[in-house]
Formats: C-alpha cells, structure tokens, sequence
C-alpha cells in the first residue's frame, strides 16, 4: 500500500500519512493537519462507512497505523481522541445509514 492508494494524498497538507513507510521518520508539530482517513477511521461506525465508500482498505490500514501513530505523536492523539466525539464528515458525504 503507498501513497497512490489514496485519493487525497496530491491534495494532502498532513505530515504523517500512515501510508508512507517512513512515517516515522517524520516529525508532527502542534496545530498541523492530520490525515482525514486517519481522523474518520475514529468516527462511531466508521468501518460500515469506509466500506460504503469502498475504502475499506484504508480503515483497515487506519486501524493497524494508529497505536503506533499516537504512541509517537500526542497531539495526533489529542485529534484522534476529539474525532470521536464528533460526526464522520463521510457519513454526510454519502449518507450512510446505520
């Protein structure tokens, strides 16, 4: 899986893509974008949206990278902690029903 993978990545300001090998090798700073997969993977139903979306692949990549993800980045915890309280901007894209 790389970069190509993703429909965002030509458009993408975040600095950690959990589809880059060497993510770790790079640094996130407070108050940086994190990568919207990686934000909507938190969301309340979020596999049955990925999956609507036919990116299922990409939760399922989210869900492996994100220990290792938060576990090296606070503040991309901090997000990923806040995301979860808020709506899936997918659902709304696609209107999921759950």
């Amino acid at each position: 899986m790389n970069q190509i993978d993703c429909d965002r990545f030509q458009t993408c300001s975040a600095n950690i893509c959990p589809l880059d090998a060497e993510w770790p090798k790079r640094k996130h700073l407070n108050g940086e974008r994190v990568c919207f997969y990686l934000i909507e993977a938190q969301k309340s139903g979020a596999k049955a949206i990925f999956d609507k979306c036919e990116r299922g692949y990409l939760f399922e990549l989210m869900q492996t990278a994100t220990p290792n993800i938060i576990a090296k980045h606070y503040p991309i915890k901090r997000a990923l902690e806040q995301a979860k309280q808020t709506g899936s901007r997918m659902d709304r894209k696609i209107g999921v029903a759950l």
